[in-house]
Order: C-alpha cells, then structure tokens, then sequence
C-alpha cells in the first residue's frame, strides 16, 4: 500500500519548511521515494563537548500510511554504539507523544537531543551494555563510538 497524495504533500511542505528555515540546527534532511513512499535521510552531527562531537549520525526516517496520525520511525544506516539504538537493526527508541499535529522537525529535534545527551531522557535502553559504559566511563565509551563510526563498514538495510 502507498501513501496518500496528502501525506505525501504535507512531508513535502514540512521539508520545504524545514529547508527554508534552514533547521533545526545540527541536522540535514533530504526527500527519497522507496516503493512510492517517502522516506527522509537524515544526518545528525554530534554536537560539541559530547562523547559523540564530531561524529555523524547517519540514518532514514521511514513515515507510515497513516502519517500524521501515525508517528515517524528512525533507523540507523550503520552500526551506531548507543544506549538508545538497537545494535540489530539500527532502530532508535523515539518514545514520543506523537500526535497528528506534531511536525518532522520537533521529531528530529528531540532525537538530536537523545542522541548527544543520552543521561538527560527517560527511555527503555535498546543496548544495556553502551548505557553501562557511557554511565561509568564516557572517555572509554566515545573511544567505541569513535571505533564504530570510523571502522565499521557494517551497512544496516533499511528498505
């Protein structure tokens, strides 16, 4: 099943908008069609003074049929060491309050959030052991990420 012309419309202005405003700050979005359903890449740059400044978070934001009504759900498109990104599938742990009148942009905004200062949200961990080490030892933990982003290949297929 494909989605609707209006789903598809409302995506497109609310990347037009997100493009014009150029933000929110530290994230690029780009439009693809997957099956004749949009989808979105997204890069996050880690931001500074974080165990993740300098890296880039690369992934897809799939939208569901239903969209808006349905809510976004994010992927990663490499193996990301993270306390809320399953290590299997790349999936993050978007555990918002979606409603239909939420945008792509807040969305993305509260996932670059999650993503940079992980001990600041309140969400099931989908990698115990990366939540352990950023805990106990954050130089120790971003000398992984840093291992991770650099030296995996590892291309997780999100279709």
């Amino acid at each position: 099943m494909s989605m609707s012309s209006d789903t598809k419309a409302r995506l497109e202005r609310e990347m037009e908008s997100m493009k014009k405003d150029n933000s929110p700050s530290g994230i690029t979005v780009d439009q693809i069609i997957v099956n004749d359903n949009v989808q979105w890449t997204v890069i996050f740059q880690g931001e500074k003074r974080t165990a993740f400044e300098g890296f880039r978070f690369e992934g897809r934001l799939h939208f569901p049929n239903d969209y808006p009504t349905g809510a976004p759900r994010l992927f990663f498109t490499r193996n990301i060491f993270h306390p809320y990104v399953c290590p299997v599938t790349g999936l993050y742990n978007d555990e918002v309050n979606w409603t239909s009148e939420s945008t792509v942009s807040t969305y993305l905004e509260s996932a670059h959030q999650v993503l940079n200062f992980p001990l600041n949200h309140k969400r099931a961990v989908f990698n115990p052991h990366a939540y352990r080490l950023f805990v106990a030892d954050q130089q120790v933990f971003s000398k992984i990420v840093e291992g991770h982003l650099e030296d995996d290949d590892t291309i997780i297929t999100v279709d």
